[in-house]
């Protein structure tokens, strides 16, 4: 153990340092994919509690349809 390089610890170490890297950056890259941007989860979850309210009978089908105008409206907004 009384060798260069502490008796290949060392050579260990670095490696084990390696991995530990590697699974830290493919975590940030898979958690970067996972990403939304917040404006389509918005009008998702817009678009659900409109349906679900309608569904519901907590609008009538007037109302319903003038908001899912609005909605359709904002998001020509956004894409241009």
């Amino acid at each position: 153990m009384s060798g260069r390089n502490g008796g290949g610890v060392g050579g260990l170490q670095a490696v084990g340092g390696v991995l530990g890297m590697l699974g830290v950056l493919g975590g940030g890259l898979y958690w970067l994919g996972k990403q939304k941007s917040p404006q389509s989860t918005t009008d998702d979850s817009a678009r659900k509690t409109l349906q679900n309210r309608y569904a519901r009978g907590e609008i009538d089908e007037e109302e319903y349809r003038r908001r899912r105008e609005r909605l359709d409206a904002t998001d020509e907004d956004f894409s241009n």
